[in-house]
């Protein structure tokens, strides 16, 4: 198995790691593992908490040093991430959205015949709003501009094709595309193998020649292989892209996480993509290429024009966390050994939290 140690992953890795232990602050409540994080309003937020009664909310604040319910949300079932979009944190949930502009306080948002929707993502791009998602007729996507009223596009309405979700935005500010599975109705067993998992889908804001306001060319595979070369996501239904976050202007970093996001695809690693024209197989599309000796990247980060990132292989206690503000130099900010694997990476006031599959939150003094 690869060493969770940067010093041994990379050799031009700055060894200075910080000297303090990681300090544990608070257990989630539901004792849940700790898949994602994210900062904001000065708090630091669980991935959604489900059950089979529904969705709860939960924030970690560090001045009171315990996790709070924020919002319960009864035979709801809710995206895996929030986004941080104009300035509120959106969770995207069946029927419609959560937003929060802070200090606690939800709103939550239905749209008009969506009850039968589990949306999975969302973004804001050229004044639209954007919800990715699925129902039981397959894959759609809903978007507005402004306060107008809502539309709703059902990918499984393209011709040829057939999508039960559609998972992921990934986007830059000159471009936007969606990541969708790719599930025949009757599959040989073949099909994906030789035409791949997904679909990647680009933004047309006035409509494709076919009149769709998502749309790609027919065969999927040259572009995924284009978009994660030598990762499980082209032909595994089960890989997916992850914590995609932009990389100066026209840059995306991502990971490939496997199923649910507890465990990665070690083949894969972190990835920086461009947006550039292929040949005729890939058109116009985001062209990956792994960054070498972070196969192991299981989170990223990016604030204030660094790039933090969470180092551990699967299952393993051990594990790193190494930042750069060009991509090349890593400066190490610890390296050692956790109390049970770690999942999760948020950087909140300047300071490091790194999330645990046991729930256990920890705080990285500097």
């Amino acid at each position: 198995m690869p060493s969770t140690y940067p010093s041994l992953i990379c050799g031009f890795l700055s060894l200075m790691a910080w000297a303090a232990e990681p300090t544990p602050v608070a257990t989630h409540p539901r004792q849940a593992p700790l898949l994602a994080l994210q900062a904001f309003d000065g708090r630091i937020y669980a991935q959604p908490a489900q059950s089979n009664h529904g969705v709860d909310i939960f924030s970690y604040s560090p001045d009171a040093l315990e996790w709070r319910r924020e919002l319960a949300l009864p035979d709801v079932r809710a995206g895996r991430h929030y986004r941080l979009l104009d300035a509120r944190l959106i969770l995207p949930i069946a029927g419609g959205y959560c937003a929060s502009a802070g200090n606690g306080a939800w709103e939550r948002v239905e749209l008009p015949d969506a009850a039968d929707l589990l949306f999975e993502d969302a973004t804001l791009h050229e004044g639209r709003f954007f919800l990715a998602g699925g129902g039981p007729d397959g894959a759609c996507v809903a978007w507005r501009d402004g306060d107008g009223p809502w539309k709703i596009e059902k990918l499984w309405e393209q011709a040829t094709r057939f999508s039960p979700r559609a998972v992921t935005f990934l986007q830059t500010p000159r471009h936007l595309s969606l990541l969708a599975s790719r599930h025949p109705k009757d599959p040989p067993r073949t099909f994906i193998a030789e035409w791949g998992a997904w679909y990647l889908l680009h933004y047309v804001p006035k409509g494709s020649d076919r009149g769709f306001l998502f749309d790609a060319l027919p065969r999927p595979l040259p572009v995924l292989n284009a978009l994660a070369p030598g990762s499980a996501l082209p032909r595994n239904p089960q890989a997916l892209i992850s914590r995609a976050v932009r990389w100066g202007n026209d840059q995306l970093l991502y990971l490939i996480a496997i199923g649910d996001g507890t465990m990665i695809d070690e083949q894969g690693g972190l990835y920086l993509a461009d947006l550039a024209t292929g040949d005729p197989q890939t058109g116009t599309t985001f062209f990956g290429k792994r960054l070498a000796g972070m196969e192991l990247a299981r989170d990223i980060k990016v604030v204030d024009g660094w790039c933090h990132l969470l180092l551990a292989a699967n299952t393993a206690r051990t594990g790193s966390i190494v930042r750069s503000r060009d991509l090349e130099t890593w400066e190490t900010l610890y390296a050692g050994d956790f109390a049970a694997p770690p999942l999760s990476l948020a950087i909140l006031d300047g300071v490091c939290h790194v999330g645990l599959d046991n729930g256990t939150l920890l705080r990285l003094e500097p």
